[in-house]
């Protein structure tokens, strides 16, 4: 209380007014108080965020998109959603590559059927078939 005292004071005399947008007040309490580092750990939790074995496109969507927001992250930039897409498993990274994404919930949704139709004992997810014999 007292820092935050002081802190509304200064900026009264410096800029003659006070934090007033929740935004600003929140990053004004972070810098102060969050460890050392913690930002640049927390980016690179998020850079580094896999579709891992056993967790569902859906999970991995979800914590993407709290770890974004937390950071402060726009989900969408062009540069967002290919830290996305990278994310994802690389059958599926090139499967949703071709059709040239615009969006996170656009992959979210491709990802999530190519998901279901691997479950489903598809044969190849990424579509290739086999030549078939002429009948004569």
């Amino acid at each position: 209380m007292v820092w935050w005292e002081c802190k509304t004071q200064d900026d009264m005399k410096k800029h003659g007014k006070a934090i007033s947008v929740w935004s600003e007040f929140v990053s004004v309490i972070k810098k102060k108080f969050y460890p050392l580092a913690y930002m640049q750990q927390a980016m690179m939790s998020w850079k580094n965020l896999r579709k891992l074995k056993g967790r569902s496109v859906q999970g991995y969507t979800q914590e993407f998109r709290k770890r974004a927001l937390i950071l402060g992250i726009s989900l969408d930039s062009p540069k967002t959603l290919l830290q996305y897409i990278g994310g994802l498993h690389s059958y599926m990274r090139h499967t949703i590559l071709m059709f040239n994404p615009t969006s996170i919930d656009e992959v979210s949704v491709q990802a999530t059927h190519l998901e279901a139709r691997g479950k489903n004992g598809s044969p190849e997810v990424g579509g290739s078939s086999q030549p078939t014999a002429r009948k004569k």
